[in-house]
């Protein structure tokens, strides 16, 4: 399982901005969230329009108002929602090279939060009802320093596989770094 995740996320240049990975940088995972989280991020706005349309179609002849142009309004407020999360989705990326792992968000103010892996405490996996359903599931990633969560990987597919493959490059990085450590005389 862990070749086919690794093998399908090789778009790491197209996600990352210019000059983010320092040479020699091997990018191990490269990842977007699920496209599911554009519903997650909406459905209680449209829950929402929806039952206000309901009640401006059923009481508003009564109120001798024009309900068409408020269903038509809150409709449109719907849409720029839906265009926003859109947005959001687009600009949200997730990567993991041998060295760090990044969260970028934005289309057009870019936020960048990069952790080194020997920083890190530990991960925690999240499985909403709604993402657990469809296979999808959440990653918290603790810093040293805080051991608060401080970097999620959210709505992603395959988060068993996923964070196993961050821990198991967590440690790789451990022995790396413990090794050269023993190399030098430390």
């Amino acid at each position: 399982m862990e070749e086919s995740i690794l093998n399908k996320n090789d778009r790491s240049k197209s996600i990352l901005p210019d000059g983010l990975l320092n040479d020699g940088e091997k990018v191990i995972l490269s990842l977007k969230p699920s496209g599911w989280l554009i519903y997650f991020l909406t459905w209680r706005w449209f829950f929402w329009v929806g039952i206000a349309s309901l009640i401006l179609a059923v009481w508003g002849p009564n109120l001798k108002i024009r309900s068409e142009i408020f269903i038509i309004g809150i409709w449109l407020l719907a849409g720029f929602r839906f265009g926003l999360a859109v947005l959001q989705w687009t600009g949200l990326s997730y990567v993991l090279t041998e060295r760090r792992i990044i969260r970028t968000r934005g289309v057009f103010n870019i936020d960048i939060l990069q952790c080194d892996l020997n920083r890190i405490q530990h991960t925690q996996l999240y499985f909403p009802l709604a993402e657990r359903i469809l296979g999808l599931g959440s990653i918290g990633i603790a810093t040293a320093g805080t051991g608060n969560i401080e970097l999620y990987w959210i709505t992603i597919q395959q988060p068993l596989e996923i964070n196993q493959i961050i821990n198991n490059t967590i440690d790789q990085t451990a022995k790396t770094t413990s090794q050269s450590d023993i190399s030098s005389g430390l």
